[in-house]
């Protein structure tokens, strides 16, 4: 019998235009390589992703690939942000977040950053 998928819920998940703006309005943000965070807090209980994707990160089928990574690293990293925020990430190169590993490890480092700002 296949394993069942997990998933990132639609509440997890940032949607409209106006809630990337909010975000963007801050101007907080934290850099590690290839990939920006964005970050402001919510009151909603739980934290939320975004993706800001550019076609400068690649064609279609590299930018999609990019996206379910750091969808997985969010997922699976969620007891880790400090908490409740809305991130978008914007990647800015495909190389490093081409795999799980670097990716995660790169989005650690950057809730680490992000542990010590607020607190």
């Amino acid at each position: 019998m296949a394993e069942s998928q997990e998933s990132l819920g639609s509440h997890l998940r940032m949607h409209s235009t106006l809630e990337f703006s909010a975000v963007y309005a801050t101007r907080r943000s934290i850099r590690s390589g290839d990939l920006i965070v964005c970050v402001r807090r919510n009151d909603l209980g739980h934290s939320r992703l975004g993706l800001s994707v550019s076609v400068r990160v690649g064609n279609a089928v590299v930018r999609n690939r990019v996206k379910r990574i750091l969808r997985e690293v969010f997922r699976r990293n969620l007891d880790s942000i400090p908490g409740d925020f809305d991130l978008v990430l914007i990647p800015k190169g495909a190389r490093a977040l081409s795999s799980y590993s670097s990716a995660a490890s790169i989005f650690q480092g950057l809730m680490r950053r992000l542990r010590q700002k607020v607190n």
